[in-house]
C-alpha cells in the first residue's frame, strides 16, 4: 500500500513538472530582401530589422521563424492569419483593419524617388508631371496618401522590384516609383545597367516604422509583451545602436 502510494505521488510530481513547462511560442515573419535593413544570402536572413525583431522575442521568451516571400502574398498572409509579423510595415487605414502595428521602432525622413532614364531626369519635375507616363509601382505598397489614392495617374503594377527593374532596363516604360532606392540600385548593379537616375521631383515625409501583426494571428496573446518589449528598446537606444551597427542612421 505504501509502495503504490508513492508511486502515486511521484506520477502526480512527473504529470505536474511536464506541464510547467509551457510550450515554446514560435511566430512565423515574412521578410524579403530589402537592402540594407534585410538582407538575404545564402537562405541566411541578416539586418537591422532581423536583429530587433529576434532581441525583442529572446528577451520575452519567444521565438521568430523567418520565411521569405514576396510582398503581395505577405499582405494576404497577414489578413488571413497565415503569418504573423511583417518588419517594416507602413500604416494606412486599410491595413488596419487586418493588422495591429507594434512600435513604432523608430522615424524616419522617407523618400519616395522616380526612377527615369538617364538624362531624363526633368521628365518628371513635379507631382502632376506623373500623370503624363505609366508609371510603375509594386503591387500593395504605400507610397504616400495622395499618390496611392490618384486615379489620374496610369500605374503599372508589378510583384516586386526585380520584376520592376527588368521591365525598365527592357524600356517597357519610362518611370518606377521606389521606396526601396538602395534595394533598387542593387538589383541595376547585378546586371550591371548604368541608364538610369532619379528625377527632379520626389516625395518626402516623415514617417514611422513599425512591424505589423495580423490580428489574425493565433497569437495574439503575445502582441502586448512583444510590443512593450520593441519600445522599450527604442527608449533605451538599443534599436539606434543596432541600426549604427549596419552603418545606418536611425
Amino acid at each position: 500500500m505504501k509502495v503504490l502510494f508513492l508511486s502515486l505521488i511521484f506520477i502526480f510530481q512527473l504529470f505536474t513538472n511536464i506541464n510547467s513547462y509551457s510550450v515554446e511560442t514560435i511566430l512565423t515573419m515574412h521578410v524579403r530582401d530589402r537592402y540594407p535593413e534585410i538582407v538575404i544570402e545564402n537562405n541566411k536572413f541578416s539586418g537591422p530589422l532581423i536583429d530587433i525583431i529576434n532581441e525583442a522575442a529572446n528577451n520575452i521568451g519567444i521565438k521568430i521563424e523567418f520565411i521569405e516571400a514576396p510582398f503581395t502574398r505577405t499582405l494576404i498572409d497577414l489578413e488571413n492569419g497565415k503569418v504573423d509579423l511583417c518588419p517594416r510595415f507602413s500604416k494606412s487605414p486599410e491595413r488596419e483593419e487586418f493588422t495591429y502595428f507594434l512600435g513604432p521602432i523608430s522615424t524616419v525622413n522617407k523618400i519616395v524617388y522616380f526612377i527615369v532614364p538617364k538624362g531624363q531626369e526633368k521628365i518628371i519635375k513635379s507631382y502632376d508631371d506623373l500623370k503624363k507616363y505609366p508609371v510603375a509601382i509594386k503591387r500593395g505598397t504605400y507610397y504616400f496618401e495622395k499618390f496611392n489614392k490618384d486615379n489620374s495617374i496610369q500605374k503599372l503594377e508589378y510583384k516586386d522590384d526585380e520584376n520592376m527593374s527588368l521591365m525598365f532596363m527592357n524600356k517597357r516604360f519610362k518611370v518606377i516609383a521606389i521606396r526601396d532606392y538602395l534595394a533598387m540600385k542593387r538589383y541595376f548593379e547585378k546586371n550591371n545597367f548604368k541608364d538610369y537616375t532619379t528625377a527632379t521631383y520626389r516625395h518626402e515625409e516623415i514617417v514611422d516604422i513599425f512591424y505589423g501583426m495580423s490580428k489574425k494571428s493565433p497569437h495574439l496573446n503575445k502582441k502586448e509583451i512583444l510590443n512593450k518589449a520593441l519600445n522599450k528598446m527604442r527608449t533605451d537606444g538599443r534599436v539606434k545602436k543596432i541600426y549604427e551597427k549596419y552603418g545606418i542612421k536611425e
